[in-house]
């Protein structure tokens, strides 16, 4: 079964329920309104992919957003591995987004529709290029800027913040998403 419930905190549960819950997920017509709605505030240029932790919603090119959803997937189940356990890797499709923008724009429509604050300085917003939450994660990628770097980067950020319920420190939280980065591509660029 793809969905699995955590061999320590959830021992001799079964993973059927998780697996049904994940079909009727996907069944379910606001998911794909959810995806319309992103798509259409982002200008039409759009591309989701699901992994088992988490939607990655990107402009990036179809099949470079499956190599950065591959590379995702990659990074928790080497967590899963190395821990034994899913308490790093406590993100679900159906719960966390991670957006990847390549234009400029669409991820301001997108930032401020998320993060609506009119208190917020625009001249000093308009310098930041990305912004990361417990469930949500945008960021505009920009030349010479690796997405898959700053997707597993982002990822890492989301991860952390999820498994301490946003108790754990900044350097913490920096210093593990730099983990999570250089564990898949060998190399941080974030």
């Amino acid at each position: 079964a793809p969905w699995k419930q955590c061999a320590k905190c959830k021992a001799g549960m079964d993973d059927t329920g998780l697996a049904d819950a994940e079909a009727s997920r996907m069944k379910d017509p606001a998911t794909g309104a959810a995806a319309d709605n992103w798509t259409q505030m982002a200008g039409g240029n759009l591309s989701s992919v699901e992994t088992r932790h988490i939607t990655f919603r990107s402009q990036l090119a179809p099949a470079q957003s499956k190599v950065v959803a591959d590379m995702l997937e990659q990074l928790t189940e080497h967590l899963q591995m190395i821990t034994r356990v899913t308490v790093l890797t406590p993100t679900r499709p159906g719960t966390h987004e991670l957006f990847l923008f390549t234009d400029r724009g669409a991820y301001e429509k997108v930032r401020d529709t998320v993060a609506p604050n009119p208190s917020i300085d625009r001249a000093a917003l308009s310098k930041i290029s990305g912004m990361s939450g417990r469930n949500k994660s945008l960021f505009h990628v920009q030349p010479p800027q690796k997405p898959e770097h700053m997707g597993l980067f982002l990822m890492g950020r989301m991860s952390m913040t999820e498994a301490s319920n946003a108790k754990a420190p900044f350097w913490l939280v920096e210093g593990f998403a730099a983990y999570c980065e250089n564990t898949i591509t060998k190399k941080n660029l974030c």
